[in-house]
């Protein structure tokens, strides 16, 4: 088997108790290096949730209610996205199909009013990726 193959799906594991989790982590770890798949080093994390956590670009924050918003990474690599297709010659047809994408994901996980991302704010965030093109952004935005 290839020793360079990586797990490629997102999973979580919660637990009650700090060894029960040591205890599913072990048989994790079994688990893999039978099956020769490593961890990505970067992408692990073991800790407590208490302070809430990034999972599939959500930001899941615990307590009576568990909260669901946006996490800030995937804004900014949204809006690092928006800056790339901008600088490689898209269009804006091409830009407005991407945000409307983006935007189904979002309200996929979260509804908008919990996504804590405030729309005036965030349609700051995007027209600073423009720069001075004050047209494009006009094209942008009544597309979307």
């Amino acid at each position: 088997m290839n020793s360079n193959l990586y797990a490629i799906d997102d999973w979580i594991i919660l637990s009650k108790t700090r060894w029960k989790l040591k205890k599913t982590v072990k048989s994790t770890n079994e688990i893999l290096d039978k099956l020769e798949v490593k961890k990505h080093p970067f992408k692990t994390f073991l800790g407590r949730i208490e302070y809430g956590f990034d999972f599939l670009g959500y930001r899941l924050t615990p307590g009576s209610d568990m909260k669901v918003s946006v996490a800030w990474k995937t804004v900014s690599n949204h809006l690092e996205r928006i800056v790339r297709l901008y600088e490689q010659g898209a269009d804006a047809n091409r830009i407005g199909q991407y945000l409307r994408g983006w935007w189904k994901w979002l309200r996929s996980g979260v509804e908008l009013n919990d996504a804590g991302l405030d729309m005036k704010k965030y349609w700051k965030m995007v027209g600073k990726c423009f720069g001075a093109d004050r047209q494009f952004m006009r094209e942008i935005s009544g597309l979307f």
